[in-house]
């Protein structure tokens, strides 16, 4: 698995504008030029399957040289109601590297050329499981022996590609607590059906 995990002193506040309203979120920063499509699609994805408010914001002017200084400047232009941030990243230094955590900052960078696909869907679905998986890395979720799961442990793109997209059952109920724990609107994962009144039997 080509991802990095650091422990670093928080260098930064949280002043950007905000891409929601209201509510604590966690916030994907597009700062690698996604089109609108592929940010809403990836957007869209982590809101259902973590179960949690996911708000994205279009920051061109974020730059670094790598991974780790995106994430510093990400850290320093986040926003005051995100718990986490995480950075589609376009690095000016070429890298093989797929993404990076930085935890006390609750920074994770994704390098999107790194991932890239001519294929369109193929390249949506990449940042869309790499999305979950560092938004449970931030959370302090590891890996999951289940194939099926996306924080199953992966070394190629190839094994990207075949994982699945969502969490396995333990593993989201994981998720939704250490999500709740921090103050995120935690979504039911049922929606009760509506108590139906027993109609009125009328006597003759």
């Amino acid at each position: 698995m080509k991802a990095l995990i650091l422990i670093m002193v928080f260098t930064g506040l949280f002043v950007a504008s905000s891409a929601s309203q209201g509510g604590q979120n966690i916030l994907i920063i597009n700062a690698a030029g996604l089109d609108a499509v592929t940010l809403d699609a990836v957007r869209v994805h982590a809101e259902r399957e973590l179960y949690v408010p996911v708000a994205s914001v279009n920051l061109s002017s974020l730059s670094g040289r790598d991974l780790l200084h995106l994430g510093k400047q990400a850290a320093k232009a986040g926003q005051s109601n995100a718990v986490c941030l995480i950075v589609l990243g376009h690095p000016s230094e070429v890298s093989v590297q797929h993404y990076v955590i930085m935890t006390n900052e609750q920074v994770a960078v994704i390098n999107v050329p790194a991932v890239a696909s001519t294929n369109t869907a193929v390249n949506t679905r990449r940042l869309q499981r790499l999305t979950m998986r560092a938004a449970a890395s931030l959370f302090g979720i590891g890996s999951d022996p289940d194939p099926f799961c996306v924080m199953r442990d992966y070394r190629t793109l190839d094994d990207l590609d075949k994982m699945g997209t969502n969490f396995s059952p333990p593993w989201g109920d994981q998720f939704r607590k250490a999500a709740a724990a921090r103050g995120l609107d935690v979504r039911p994962l049922f929606t009760p059906r509506p108590k139906m009144s027993k109609p009125v039997r009328k006597e003759n």
